[in-house]
């Protein structure tokens, strides 16, 4: 290696230029690819989050809604959506005992390198729960 480097020709300078060019490119789209990673790992808290706050409350309404705000702003994921399929047989948005319900959170992440690549990510959390309330 030091021979390499006390060469007088260019060529060592030219290809050791595109080593370090490539290795940087290598090395930025690693750190994207590891924060849509975090990015999932975050949906996957969001979504357990209010499906707990569900199963405790047995309904789905402002309430879930305020918790999954307060969770999206804390985490930074601001474009995050959450839809909750459930059977609301105790009438209105309101969950029986027992009954399951899937939250799932919806977010697209972007992996890129600076300026040059963005290539968008769909990500998604699905969590079941079931209802802790009973309804008369």
């Amino acid at each position: 290696m030091l021979q390499k480097l006390k060469e007088q020709r260019g060529e060592f300078l030219l290809t050791g230029a595109f080593r370090v060019l490539f290795g940087c490119a290598a090395l930025a789209f690693g750190i994207s690819i590891f924060t849509v990673m975090f990015q999932a790992n975050k949906l996957t808290v969001m979504a357990n989050d209010v499906t707990r706050h569900i199963e405790i409350l047995g309904q789905v309404g402002p309430s879930a809604n305020q918790t999954f705000e307060k969770l999206k702003e804390a985490s930074n994921l601001k474009g995050a959506s959450v839809a909750v399929d459930a059977s609301f047989s105790a009438g209105g948005n309101r969950i029986q005992f027992g009954d399951p319900f899937t939250v799932t959170v919806s977010y697209t992440g972007k992996i890129g390198i600076g300026g040059v690549l963005s290539l968008p990510v769909p990500l998604r959390s699905s969590v079941v729960g079931r209802s802790e309330q009973y309804w008369k």
